[in-house]
């Protein structure tokens, strides 16, 4: 697919389609990489830390909650 660079202030941008974006399941404000590999341009969504982490919650590591009670520090409250 042919697409046309635009000028975005002092830097360049191209639109990625639709169709590309919903393939990577990328959208507005998604974080993605780009590098440069063999006279190319490559850009691949990160791996976003938390929903990584937090998708790998389930009840068997899943951590009761613990109550914390008096003073065990120089903490005021």
């Amino acid at each position: 697919m042919k697409t046309t660079v635009h000028l975005w202030g002092n830097s360049l941008a191209i639109r990625i389609p639709k169709t590309f974006a919903l393939s990577l399941g990328i959208g507005s404000g998604r974080e993605v990489d780009l590098s440069l590999e063999k006279n190319s341009l490559r850009i691949h969504p990160t791996d976003n830390a938390l929903e990584t982490m937090l998708a790998k919650i389930n009840a068997k590591n899943l951590h009761k909650e613990t109550e914390v009670t008096g003073i065990s520090g120089r903490e005021v409250w």
